[in-house]
């Protein structure tokens, strides 16, 4: 918007008052002339009334109403402002009334009187008279045309003479200063105001030549100090960008024209996108500078790219500011690259070493376990041969032992590895899982344990087999370091979303220098175990949502605390939680239908059915299952989750259930990581089994599904 002048804007005002003043001090004096013109006509009125009473009281007296009449037409004749008159007997009979019809008798032009008559205090009537004020308001409205016409005339007058001082006195000098001050704000500071020989405009001058003084120091220091801050902001060995909220250049230093090998005019006429990786896109770019905008102060990673085709990485350091009520962001680049390099050949390393580490160990235990089971064979056949039963069948148990061992070691890897996540279940008794583990682990030792539990401890959603083998390497580990003597406590609370499991020893603790390594693979002080406890443990806790926390004090004591989230509510049914029917099932006339492709797995579940009883039929794959499902009826379909070149469970399942709603199925695999066999009741199941099974977890899953 155009600014406006001072001269205009005090014109106006002075004129719009002077004008308004010579309006209504006219109309103002008018009225009060007026007034007292009215008040004065009431008095001659009233004296004139005062005259002709006595006529009307000896006429009403007298009951003379002949000559009343008479008198009453001949005054009303003669009195040119009488408008009305009416005469009124004691009995309110209108003896005389009469009036005039002329524009100057309207009724907003009249003034009424009324003065009731009395002969010896006694009322004998009234006389009722309306004269007109027509002549007063015409008269009013003259003078005060009159009036104002004068006003109006003296008024211009004023305002040229006050239009003429102002523009001489006030607005000569504000211009002069005003134009002086324009040169100042150019950057020009040798100028100096004049006096004008008017006080308050003097001290205005004064202190303007005082400013300008002052500005002329601080210009010559700013200056200096400019210059020692550009040289300190293009020597320093990082890359400085200030922009604005909208993300443009403000300016940047020598170090980022170094840094991308480029002119600072050339980066100044790109965005910072045109020399950065496809990775860091504009997105990402404006993300950054809303964070730092509106956190104050924001961390991050950006990828460089030189014209030279160089890929340089950096960490930048945002801040934002507030520069003469203007908002700039201002960004600091670290070049890491070296860094960067450093990080990844030590993680290389490091990684490398894990698995050399992790691969010996499994080596080493694998080995141990083959030649055990290769041996057993090997003595089976033999005592087979020679018909020796008794030792065939011990060796058969030692086989079996061994097996166990590896299903166990599989396990253990399989819980931190990709196909090691939990099947879960909500699990109302925690405290009993804990107990019955604790005491398993704990039987025939001199540890006395106390347990301190919740008295409403919240159900936990878990999966009880691995959260089982977490508590028993904790144990196993405290139960070794107290060397089967001493004392353990066990408490178990609710903590906020979680349950808190407090597992304290107090053995010689964990020194600090191997904290940090009592999660790593394979990494033991103990001369007989693999290494592979607590790292099951931290897997195990990590994959259930959950988290671990150990605190140690040496000499004193060790306490591991594990954190498992509750379990969601349960899905209630008319107020009531579900509940599993259950109902008797013998293995008679149990038939189930067998989806396997591998021939040796195909063999051995046949066996498992023909020991157990049951019937059962089987098929390669989920459309030949689908086939026979409809041929023929089946108690029970057991199913690979995973068929090689064909259908698996989880698509078989789906299209099963549209034959048969109320099919029982059982899920089976060697990796748990899908979340069929996580939330396998989701995806229609009744059941499901973990590779390696044994017989009586078949049987098992068998009941289950049934029931």
């Amino acid at each position: 918007m155009k600014p406006k002048s001072i001269k205009n804007i005090f014109n106006f005002y002075i004129s719009i008052c002077i004008i308004i003043a010579s309006i209504f001090i006219p109309i103002i004096l008018g009225f009060q002339n007026y007034s007292k013109n009215i008040k004065h006509f009431k008095k001659s009125i009233n004296r004139n009334i005062q005259n002709i009473l006595p006529i009307y009281k000896n006429y009403l007296w007298e009951i003379d109403y002949k000559n009343l009449e008479i008198s009453s037409k001949l005054f009303f004749k003669s009195r040119t402002k009488l408008c009305e008159l009416t005469v009124v007997n004691e009995f309110n009979k209108i003896l005389y009334h009469g009036d005039k019809h002329q524009e100057s008798c309207a009724k907003n032009n009249l003034i009424s009187f009324e003065k009731k008559i009395f002969y010896k205090k006694k009322y004998i009537g009234k006389i009722i008279l309306s004269f007109s004020t027509y002549f007063l308001k015409d008269k009013f409205k003259k003078d005060v045309f009159q009036a104002i016409l004068l006003s109006l005339f003296l008024a211009l007058l004023i305002i040229l003479i006050i239009t003429i001082l102002f523009d001489k006195i006030v607005n000569e000098n504000f211009v002069n200063i005003s134009k002086k001050l324009e040169v100042i704000s150019s950057g020009q500071y040798n100028i100096n105001f004049e006096l004008t020989n008017f006080k308050e405009f003097d001290n205005i001058v004064r202190n303007l030549n005082q400013m300008i003084k002052e500005i002329r120091i601080r210009d010559i220091q700013n200056k200096k100090l400019n210059e020692k801050l550009n040289s300190l902001i293009n020597t320093i060995p990082v890359g400085l960008f200030i922009l604005n909220e909208k993300g443009n250049y403000i300016e940047i230093n020598n170090t980022v024209c170094e840094m991308l090998n480029m002119e600072k005019d050339e980066i100044l006429s790109k965005k910072i996108e045109n020399y950065s990786t496809e990775k860091f896109t504009v997105k990402y770019g404006f993300n950054v500078l809303n964070k730092i905008i509106n956190e104050g102060k924001y961390e991050f990673e950006w990828q460089l790219k030189t014209k030279d085709g160089r890929i340089i990485d950096t960490i930048g350091t945002g801040v934002k500011i507030l520069f003469e009520k203007e908002l700039w962001v201002v960004i600091v680049l670290s070049d890491i690259t070296y860094l960067k390099k450093l990080e990844k050949e030590l993680t290389r390393k490091e990684k490398l070493e894990s698995v050399g580490i992790l691969a010996g160990g499994i080596a080493h235990d694998f080995n141990n376990i083959l030649t055990s089971i290769s041996g057993s064979i090997e003595l089976i056949q033999i005592y087979l041969e020679k018909g020796d039963l008794t030792k065939a069948k011990s060796r058969l148990r030692n086989l079996n032992k061994s097996t166990n061992k590896a299903k166990s070691l599989t396990h253990q890897l399989l819980t931190f590895s990709k196909g090691g996540a939990p099947v879960k279940k909500k699990v109302e008794n925690l405290s009993q899982l804990i107990i019955d583990t604790v005491d398993f682990i704990l039987s025939g030792t001199a540890i006395e344990v106390n347990y301190d539990f919740d008295e409403n401890l919240k159900p936990v959603e878990i999966d009880p087999d691995q959260i089982s083998l977490a508590i028993e390497n904790i144990i196993l580990n405290a139960k070794s370091a107290m060397n089967n003597k001493g004392t353990i406590d066990i408490k178990a609370v609710n903590f906020s979303d979680f349950v808190k499991i407090s597992i304290k020893d107090y053995g010689p603790g964990i020194p600090p220098h191997l904290m940090e390594k009592i999660w790593d693979p394979y990494f033991t002080t103990k001369k007989t175990g693999s290494g592979l406890g607590l790292t099951i443990v931290y897997s195990v806790i990590k994959k259930h949502n959950g988290d671990i926390k150990v605190y140690s004090k040496e000499g004193k004591f060790t306490d591991f605390q594990l954190f498992l989230p509750i379990a969601k509510l349960s899905e209630k049914i008319n107020g009531k939680e579900k509940k599993l029917c259950k109902k008797e099932n013998s293995n008679k006339n149990i038939k189930i239908l067998i989806m396997e492709d591998n021939e040796d797995i195909q063999e051995l579940i046949s066996e498992l059915c023909k020991v157990l009883n049951y019937e059962y039929v089987i098929v390669k794959n989920g459309e030949e299952a689908i086939e026979r499902y409809k041929q023929e009826k089946f108690d029970i379909i057991l199913m690979d989750l995973t068929i090689k070149g064909g259908m698996g469970g989880e698509q078989c399942i789906q299209k099963l259930k549209t034959i048969d709603s109320n099919i029982r199925a059982i899920v089976y695999s060697g990796y748990s990581d899908s979340p069929v066999m996580k939330e396998y009741e989701k995806y229609g199941f009744k059941a499901v089994l973990k590779k390696p099974f044994r017989i009586v977890e078949f049987k098992d899953a068998v009941e289950k599904s049934l029931n």
